[in-house]
């Protein structure tokens, strides 16, 4: 297990390339969730790719809705990576809800985004899932947002194309300012803290990327701010990238500054 606090240098937590401390790897791991303060953040990650054994049996958690929405992907390795990850949400949301999985209900925010229907305790534990290739991340605080991404590095993206559509004119100028080697953390960790940003914010696609920029972060891993140019206000929102994986960046995002964020490793097989 590792912990970070906004403060803290993360002594014992090797750095990727990339420039400054952007990009951490982890060596976490844990099977139950503990007490979650009030600004604390515990960000759950975990493969998809699980045995047939093990998707059969997050499968039971889900609901007829979720059932239903699995069955319209065609291809097994969506439909399994859908499956494995709404039922690890349910698992690890019901240890801190103290219900069973299955018995957890969800509606949706405005813009979509879900959050547990129970109106006493459980309701107010904001929490937020991301996955991508074969990883997930769960991201739950008691904060008032949150949101998680997780980025897996593919070599079939134009990554010049989707950083011309995603980056702001300084974050542009920034990333052709780097040599060939960095560019790639570089750009994973902007494009998955935005991703965060977005997703914790809950309006989806409705935010363009290029209103939203991650200020600072080449020279601070984590507490960058977000800005928006119609003068949203930044020093309210902080994130932090994240290697769950080889070949992947995370990223998560909080309204608040959180007092300590804690990474674990989900083990299912």
């Amino acid at each position: 297990m590792k912990k970070s606090s906004r403060n803290s240098n993360h002594g014992q937590v090797g750095m990727l390339k990339g420039r400054g401390n952007v990009l951490r790897t982890l060596r976490v791991n844990a099977t139950v969730a503990p007490a979650l303060d009030a600004r604390q953040v515990h960000v759950w990650i975990s493969r998809t790719n699980l045995p047939r054994t093990a998707v059969e049996g997050l499968k039971r958690t889900l609901s007829a809705e979720e059932l239903e929405r699995a069955k319209l992907l065609r291809f097994e390795e969506r439909r399994n990576q859908f499956l494995v990850s709404r039922g690890l949400l349910r698992i690890i949301l019901a240890r801190y809800a103290e219900r069973a999985a299955n018995e957890l209900v969800f509606s949706l925010e405005p813009g979509g985004k879900p959050r547990l229907a129970d109106g006493g305790e459980p309701s107010r534990l904001q929490f937020n899932l991301g996955h991508s290739g074969t990883i997930c991340v769960i991201a739950i605080t008691r904060l008032e947002m949150v949101g998680g991404d997780v980025e897996e590095a593919r070599s079939d993206i134009d990554m010049d194309a989707v950083a011309r559509r995603i980056l702001t004119g300084r974050e542009w100028a920034e990333f052709n300012r780097l040599s060939a080697g960095k560019r790639p953390s570089w750009f994973y960790s902007v494009w998955s803290k935005k991703e965060a940003f977005v997703k914790a914010m809950g309006v989806g696609m409705a935010m363009p990327f290029q209103e939203v920029e991650t200020a600072g972060f080449w020279q601070s891993r984590s507490g960058s701010p977000f800005l928006r140019r119609d003068g949203f206000d930044p020093p309210t929102w902080w994130s932090e990238s994240f290697v769950p994986a080889a070949g992947y960046v995370g990223a998560v995002a909080t309204l608040g500054i959180p007092s300590s964020v804690t990474y674990r490793w989900e083990i299912h097989s």
